[in-house]
């Protein structure tokens, strides 16, 4: 990714609210989902990131299903729909 890119990410991961993940426990992760109801929501961010992870990530197949995953940092990040068809992006800490 170039540097340019790379800072829109980061100020987009920044500044999104991630919610601890209660429903899946045995592996930790937080999540935000997308929301076009918030005043001033960063879209373009969030399609950003979701763009980079599938242009940028690695496959991995997780209970079956594959998805595409992408460090950045400190966290490996991956876009999936919810069962009810929202667009929602993971996050959870990795080791070094």
């Amino acid at each position: 990714m170039n540097s340019s890119l790379t800072n829109k990410i980061a100020a987009f991961i920044e500044n999104t609210p991630w919610t601890v993940a209660k429903t899946y426990t045995q592996s930790p992760h937080e999540y935000h989902i997308f929301d076009e109801f918030v005043e001033h929501y960063d879209e373009e961010g969030f399609y950003r990131l979701v763009s980079a992870i599938h242009t940028h990530g690695y496959k991995r197949t997780f209970n079956g299903r594959q998805y595409s995953y992408l460090r950045i940092g400190t966290y490996e990040y991956w876009a999936m729909l919810t069962t009810d068809g929202k667009m929602i992006i993971n996050r959870r800490k990795v080791s070094a």
